[in-house]
């Protein structure tokens, strides 16, 4: 059973246990340009290599819900904007259900994860549905 990640401090701890956890297993290869479909930014990228999972990592406090901004997808080094094949917005000092991204925590440890709607996690308790487990810090 997952149980919801709602203070805080364990969010922020969950968060600094993934990215290290992420860019433990790739290494740094610099700031490059990330694009998606409202624009692009440029952010420090690890990857190992052509072909393998990239991940950038970003602090969102400015945002209308403050956020750590967590994006992955499948490094192309002949491109030079990567495409996100996914991006998980995990709120720092809310809980709020317009940003969908959470950390869930289980028996063996947390998991990041991404519902379209987290009440409707909430009320199953487990995340049947919506849910997908991508990094386990």
């Amino acid at each position: 059973m997952l149980v919801l990640v709602e203070g805080n401090k364990e969010k922020s701890e969950a968060q600094k246990a993934m990215e290290a956890s992420v860019t433990g297993h790739l290494h740094r290869i610099g700031k490059r340009n990330i694009g998606f479909p409202s624009g692009n930014v440029d952010e420090i990228m690890y990857a190992n290599g052509d072909g393998s999972l990239w991940a950038a990592f970003s602090n969102a406090a400015d945002a209308k819900v403050p956020r750590r901004w967590n994006a992955f997808g499948v490094f192309d080094n002949k491109r030079y904007s990567q495409m996100i094949s996914v991006e998980i917005n995990v709120p720092t000092t809310s809980n709020c259900a317009s940003v969908a991204g959470f950390f869930a925590r289980s028996f063996d440890g947390r998991h990041l994860s991404y519902a379209r709607r987290e009440r409707r996690w909430r009320e199953e308790r487990g995340g049947k549905r919506g849910l997908h487990e991508l990094v386990r810090p």
